[in-house]
């Protein structure tokens, strides 16, 4: 028998559609990463897909099977309506285990979703192997009742899962109470082939994703007013600043007049991937005191490392764990970042042999194999 990988709202259709730099691909990036790790590793893996976000196609769901990049993707009977989504996706998700209780024999459930909770009940009284992923810590500053809730949904879960984590960070896992564990950042199955090179071209810098504070923007505005005085700055710099959110507008007015900066906002997948070719360079700033900052690990790294670009990051989560002075640029202050851009344009040689190490130790932190392998052996898959 095999194994399951229950999520919420895993939909490659809309994904394709969507913009990239929203929040819907990393948690769909992170099951299918793992799941295809899974599957190479010799498990007999499928994503199985409850309720529907409502930014995700369709009112209704109805029941079906389908394939998606050589994984199977099983979708339970969902209403897409904001008031009785989560309570069809919860009895929906129990008649489907009680359906197809002989196709597998263990289940992973991704973060915790209150959807999750009857499911996880009768895969326990039926004998079921439960492995509960957390890829969220608790966001204090959510509301007292979301707090309440999420603390006592993942006691709930991990009990359920007879203390077996799986966990984005190892700062989360030890906030959190186990018996068997790995930290599983991500899984990439496809790396590129070499590191970017620098040559005597521009500088190319790509910022992307969710325009927050939390995420670094008050820090790369302060260094695009450092940076902008330069002389000349336009002929050896050029920075892509893709993403939406708050401070979207506010970027696109400071960099309005910049010859050196583009804003090119909330993009497609296929333009997105246009911009990722052209840059040797990427900023991931996200605040190490924010609440994302410490519940959970910045998805980029695992996406852009394994792209060969060199990464200039903020001590956020695991990165001062994982990689090297040698590896990556970590950065605290706009001031330091500003003067790791004028180092790497300065000694391009060190920056692509920097580059060329984060890659290696990619490959070796996030290889598809390596993760499928760890997580059979710890957990006994």
């Amino acid at each position: 028998m095999g194994l399951w990988y229950v999520c919420v709202a895993f939909d490659p259709d809309t994904v394709a559609r969507y913009r990239v730099t929203s929040a819907a691909p990393a948690a769909f990036n992170k099951v299918l990463g793992v799941a295809k790790a899974l599957k190479e590793s010799g498990l007999d893996v499928t994503i199985v897909s409850l309720s529907m976000a409502r930014t995700l196609s369709g009112k209704v769901v109805v029941p079906h099977t389908r394939k998606y990049n050589s994984v199977e993707i099983k979708y339970c009977f969902a209403i897409n309506r904001r008031i009785v989504k989560n309570i069809v996706a919860s009895f929906t998700f129990l008649f489907c285990v009680i359906k197809n209780r002989k196709q597998f024999s263990s289940v992973i459930f991704y973060n915790h979703r209150p959807e999750y909770l009857f499911g996880m009940i009768l895969c326990r009284l039926l004998g079921k192997k439960v492995i509960f992923d957390l890829e969220d810590g608790i966001n204090k500053e959510d509301s007292r009742y979301h707090v309440i809730l999420g603390k006592l949904l993942i006691k709930t879960y991990l009990y359920l899962a007879q203390y077996r984590l799986l966990t984005v960070s190892k700062k989360l896992a030890k906030e959190t109470d186990h018996k068997l564990g790995v930290v599983c950042y991500g899984a990439v199955s496809k790396f590129a082939d070499s590191a970017r090179r620098f040559g005597d071209l521009k500088t190319t810098i790509l910022f992307g994703g969710a325009l927050y504070r939390d995420t670094g923007v008050p820090m790369f505005l302060q260094f695009i007013d450092y940076i902008a005085r330069i002389d000349e700055i336009d002929q050896h710099l050029h920075i892509y600043v893709t993403g939406f959110g708050p401070f979207s507008l506010e970027i696109e007015r400071k960099v309005a007049n910049l010859e050196f900066v583009s804003f090119l906002g909330n993009i497609t997948n296929e333009e997105y991937l246009e911009v990722l070719a052209k840059c040797q360079v990427a900023f991931v700033l996200k605040e190490p005191r924010s609440t994302i900052g410490q519940t959970t690990f910045p998805s980029k790294i695992v996406e852009l490392s394994a792209q060969g670009l060199l990464i200039v990051t903020t001590p956020v989560s695991d990165i001062p764990e994982l990689f090297s002075e040698e590896e990556v640029f970590i950065v605290e202050t706009s001031v330091e970042l500003e003067q790791t851009v004028l180092r790497i344009m300065s000694n391009r040689e060190e920056a692509e042999r920097m580059a060329m190490h984060s890659l290696a130790k990619a490959r070796k932190l996030f290889g598809s194999r390596a993760v499928g392998d760890n997580i059979r052996k710890v957990f006994g898959l």
